[in-house]
């Protein structure tokens, strides 16, 4: 059984991502202080985000490892089936974003979303669509680079291909809230202006969220828990001969003393994949804009108030990481200390 949502009940759900296997190992050797556990981990931030009894879980991408692959789809989905329950018997539905790993295998195998539309059943081509809800406008888009190595030419691709879209679904939306969410994230721990992937996003995407009344913005793809200040993006450069690509794309930005003047920037991959830890002087570092960061398995609990929207972060043992509700004002911007568990 399952429970709708009452046509004026304020929702409560969960965001998060990234649930799927470790990469043939290689991962552990790369990031020895990764936190990787899975299954295990997988399992527990689902039952402990069901217990939670929301309305839905926005899962943002990287499901599996192998999007091409039914014994990866078969083991996950039996396990969304046991775990993701609430304690009086209810299944939870789940609003799908498509990642990465589940357009195949490494390293481009088959390179299609086919095998995700055929076990989701978003609206309209399952892919990009928005969902309205009491006080609330959910958006969700297709960001993964085209192929499980997400690369930047049909990153751009997709980021023109959904442009015209993005702006006039959030112009028309008077809902009080708006939240847009997808799987590559352009703020994160890892700097901009390399040529990434997650570049093309922010060059035709950015001032969108921000000058058409997106809140927050939500990723995956990064294996930790990120929330930033509220971000003003002023100009976007772009170059050529980027570390990754032949084009490169970075933010001038600042931070508003303001919720209701910048956008907050969620980063929430830690469903059980492999940990990104965050490592001082490292790729994935603590940068100016970040308020809270950890990188332990977790999952994010998202409520609409009465004029309010509240974001906590919890862990699998049931400890708070982090708490903020919107809107609100701030004069300083300190960043969070690094947390090391080794």
């Amino acid at each position: 059984s399952f429970r709708t949502i009452g046509l004026d009940e304020n929702v409560k759900f969960i965001a998060g991502g990234d649930s799927r296997r470790p990469w043939a190992s290689l991962e552990i050797k790369l990031h020895p202080y990764a936190i990787s556990n899975w299954p295990d981990a997988r399992n527990w931030v689902t039952t402990m985000a069901a217990e939670e009894e929301p309305a839905f879980v926005w899962f943002l991408g990287d499901m599996v490892n192998e999007g091409n692959n039914w014994e990866h789809w078969r083991d996950w989905l039996a396990s969304m089936e046991e775990n993701l329950v609430t304690p009086d018997g209810r299944m939870i539905p789940i609003v799908a974003v498509v990642g990465n790993h589940e357009l195949g295998a490494w390293p481009d195998t088959e390179s299609t979303p086919a095998w995700f539309q055929g076990i989701f059943a978003n609206p309209g081509d399952e892919l990009t669509f928005a969902l309205n809800f009491p006080n609330l406008h959910l958006t969700t888009l297709r960001a993964d680079g085209g192929c499980v190595g997400t690369w930047w030419e049909p990153a751009e691709e997709q980021a023109i291909a959904q442009k015209d879209w993005l702006q006039a679904d959030l112009q028309t939306s008077d809902a009080e809230w708006k939240l847009a969410g997808f799987h590559v994230p352009y703020f994160n721990c890892f700097e901009q202006g390399t040529g990434y992937a997650s570049e093309p996003f922010l060059v035709h995407w950015g001032e969108i969220f921000q000058n058409y009344g997106a809140d927050a913005v939500f990723g995956g793809h990064v294996h930790n828990f990120m929330r930033s200040w509220p971000i003003s993006i002023t100009e976007v450069i772009t170059e050529p001969d980027g570390a990754y690509s032949d084009y490169l794309a970075y933010a001038v930005y600042s931070m508003t003393t303001s919720s209701t003047d910048g956008v907050t920037y969620v980063v929430q991959g830690t469903w059980g994949a492999p940990t990104d830890p965050y490592m001082k002087g490292d790729d994935c570092d603590i940068r100016d804009f970040i308020a809270a960061a950890d990188a332990i398995p977790s999952y994010t609990i998202v409520e609409v108030g009465e004029g309010t929207l509240k974001m906590t972060t919890k862990t699998i043992s049931g400890d708070v990481l982090d708490e903020v509700t919107l809107p609100y004002t701030t004069t300083e911007f300190p960043t969070p200390e690094y947390v090391r568990r080794y």
